[in-house]
């Protein structure tokens, strides 16, 4: 089944931030992702990819990780048209 055409429920918005990896906190190592999201008509990300690396791959492996699992609210953006919507993301990991 193609990505937008896909059954879905929809459900509440979910976007726990990812958890800011151990060893990259305990050296004050800082830094942003921005990610590209690919969600279908009920929010649920189906594909995410990298925009703008934070300069840590364990922060953007941890951020995408995250993203996976998320649900986003698409219906401010929605056209009845587009069955799938990209998103722009950024998380901060900063002290």
């Amino acid at each position: 089944t193609a990505i937008g055409n896909e059954p879905c429920e929809p459900g509440p918005v979910h976007t726990e931030a990812p958890e800011y990896p151990r060893e990259e906190l305990n050296n004050g190592i800082t830094g942003t992702v921005v990610m590209l999201l690919l969600t279908n008509n009920c929010g649920e990300v189906r594909q995410v990819l990298i925009e703008k690396k934070s300069g840590n791959r364990t922060m953007d492996r941890a951020a995408v990780e995250s993203a996976r699992h998320w649900r986003i609210d698409v219906h401010a953006e929605r056209d009845p048209n587009q069955h799938f919507h990209w998103i722009r993301a950024p998380i901060s990991f900063h002290l």
